[in-house]
């Protein structure tokens, strides 16, 4: 049973090699706190893209640069921020109504584009995004529901 609310954060390089040790840590952080497969599964799959978007798009696969996730679990959610210092994020990019509002045809074609459904992936896996901007930092908030 998951009780409290305990954080665990964690830096990583700005390379695609890091996005195994990314997931690792969230499979192996959310399992220590008692997280069913399933909503382990969800937060790996979405703190993956999201840790992929930072990479290939705020820092441009620029070697050297580090962003940070924390992943926090209590009071019914499983919460994920990750923070970088690269170009600043599009909110509306990561509008999850528009997201999860997609339709077939707009799925086919992103699915044509090198990449382009990662952010509707964490859309489906995720119940709520939040972006923001803090000085120099990118934030993105996700949150998965435990119920």
């Amino acid at each position: 049973m998951i009780f409290g609310r305990k954080k665990y954060k964690r830096t990583f390089k700005s390379d695609l090699v890091v996005l195994a040790d990314l997931r690792g840590f969230v499979y192996e952080t959310l399992q220590e706190t008692g997280c069913d497969l399933e909503h382990i599964q969800s937060v790996e799959m979405a703190a993956h893209e999201a840790g992929s978007n930072i990479i290939r798009h705020a820092y441009r696969q620029e070697p050297g640069r580090n962003f940070s996730m924390e992943i926090s679990v209590g009071r019914g959610e499983i919460r994920v921020v990750l923070e970088d210092q690269g170009q600043p994020l599009q909110a509306a990019v990561y509008d999850k109504g528009r997201l999860d509002a997609m339709t077939g045809e707009e799925l086919t074609a992103r699915e044509q584009q090198r990449g382009g459904l990662g952010l509707y992936l964490i859309a489906k896996m995720m119940d709520r995004l939040e972006t923001s901007r803090s000085g120099p930092k990118n934030v993105l908030e996700m949150v998965k529901r435990l119920d």
